[in-house]
């Protein structure tokens, strides 16, 4: 019995998709000491009086991070060698040293008595979610680009 070069490479191809497939989430645990060192010191200096519950290592298309959950359901994401990209907080404030000053001056001008209970920084914008589930997105200089006052959910999946 022989395969013809069509069916041998139509075979090849369908197996290389379904490895594609399989690989494109992967969530694998990992310990506290697994994280890149800054993401450890960034814990121990902001987070320390909480508990790691869980982190991970995790693989999607064209991007690694770290995701680490604390005990008091804060779940934090690292890039690759352990700079934090967000930040969310389930019903407490993001601490204010995490941002960025014109953010702040904003939210406090046009939203008083709110806080913000996430962050998520990207290369040319930073989104933060208020308390009031209020979604507003910064460019990279600081300015809004964009409001949602009707958000329906705090992540920005």
């Amino acid at each position: 019995m022989t395969i013809s070069k069509f069916t041998f490479t139509f075979i090849c191809c369908c197996l290389m998709t379904l490895q594609t497939f399989a690989n494109i989430h992967s969530d694998e645990p990992i310990t506290f000491e697994e994280l890149p060192l800054s993401a450890q010191t960034f814990i121990q200096d902001n987070f320390a009086h909480f508990t790691v519950t869980r982190a991970s290592y995790n693989t999607q298309i064209c991007e690694r991070c770290y995701e680490v959950h604390l005990s008091d359901n804060t779940t934090l994401q690292f890039d690759e060698i352990g700079n934090w990209t967000t930040i969310e907080r389930e019903d407490a404030e993001v601490p204010t040293s995490m941002i960025a000053e014109e953010i702040k001056t904003f939210v406090n001008e046009k939203y008083p008595g709110t806080a913000i209970y996430k962050i998520e920084k990207e290369v040319s914008q930073t989104k933060v979610v208020l308390s009031n589930k209020e979604e507003l997105v910064f460019d990279a200089n600081y300015k809004v680009t964009n409001f949602d006052d009707n958000a329906s959910s705090l992540p920005f999946e």
